[in-house]
């Protein structure tokens, strides 16, 4: 494979990225309650049906930990015990709609 063919290839990768996904960087720095809150909203909002819904998440080993723990509350919060029957969270209406 040549140079030119392997830099287009990265530059393709690296542009669908940045137009076609919405990944969020979360570092140690971060108040972690907020972050969870504000990112769980952004992905649940209209069934995550939004071009700013987030599709990944990047960060170290120990901010996922502490991530996971504050959006398991966050999602607790906002749909209650059980998510599944909650009347707050939006869901796909029919077979053609999911599609």
């Amino acid at each position: 494979m040549s140079r030119v063919c392997v830099i287009g290839c990265i530059w393709e990768f690296i542009r669908a990225c940045i137009i076609f996904f919405s990944p969020v960087y979360i570092d140690n720095t971060v108040n972690m309650e907020i972050t969870a809150r504000r990112i769980i909203w952004g992905k649940c909002a209209n069934a995550g049906q939004t071009c700013i819904a987030p599709d990944y998440i990047l960060c170290s080993q120990d901010v996922q930990k502490d991530f996971v723990e504050k959006a398991r509350v966050a999602l607790k919060e906002f749909y209650g015990e059980n998510v599944k029957n909650s009347p707050d969270l939006c869901r796909i209406v029919s077979d053609r709609h999911y599609q």
